[in-house]
């Protein structure tokens, strides 16, 4: 299918590189379509808030528990790392959530209508998957003023490092993870660069706007 389409698109620089593969083409001949992202709706929490949630730290995952890729199991092992240094640190829980009890510390929301207000109740977004070939949860945490801290995992390191969001973690440890999110909640400075970076390159570079325009000149050199 891929092989006879006349023109190929993807939504991210790992995604073009496995597709390019896949379909015999090189990188050059598929284009990129970045994912639309409301960033007036995904608005960031008030300054003070957010530096209240990051002294005490508050973290976030979006994602199905039950979904292997999200590696929901290596979060909660760092997280356990984490609290040995910070002892008030939080951990919520959103999307379906994981069966039995959960440690101190961890919050399960569970599946809501709406992630937005549940962003801007954290200071970082945390994504531990071994595989994702965009993640829009972690364009939206950028949107809404989340550094973002990220295991190695395809789709979200070209995201977080071109927007200077977040970190991506060298491993998929559970130590490294946890140093990561340490290094980030123990220097505000750094942190606060992260959440006004991030938001601007997810408000310009995937505005809704931006995507039309985009798909709009593919579609026409398609009919061309």
């Amino acid at each position: 299918m891929l092989t006879r389409a006349a023109a190929v698109y993807t939504t991210s620089l790992a995604s073009r590189a496995e597709v390019a593969q896949a379909s015999g083409r090189s990188e050059h001949e598929v284009g990129l379509l970045p994912i639309p992202i409301d960033a007036t709706h995904f608005s960031p929490a008030q300054d003070s808030d957010w530096r209240e949630a990051l002294a005490s730290p508050v973290l976030i995952f979006v994602g199905r528990a039950d979904d292997a890729r999200k590696n929901l199991p290596l979060l909660l092992e760092a997280f356990a790392t984490l609290r040995e240094i910070h002892p008030d640190a939080r951990l919520r829980l959103v999307g379906a959530p994981p069966a039995g009890a959960q440690p101190a510390g961890v919050d399960v929301v569970g599946c809501v209508d709406d992630v937005a207000p549940e962003l801007r109740n954290a200071a970082l977004f945390v994504l531990p998957s071994l595989q994702e070939g965009f993640c829009i949860a972690a364009a939206e945490a950028l949107a809404a003023g989340l550094p973002v801290v990220s295991t190695p995992c395809g789709g979200p390191e070209d995201l977080i490092r071109t927007s200077g969001g977040g970190r991506v973690v060298a491993s998929l440890g559970a130590e490294a993870l946890a140093a990561a999110v340490d290094a980030v909640v123990r220097n505000p400075t750094m942190a606060e660069v992260m959440r006004k970076s991030g938001r601007e390159y997810v408000r310009h570079f995937h505005a809704p706007r931006r995507f039309r325009d985009l798909l709009a000149s593919a579609l026409a050199g398609i009919d061309g």
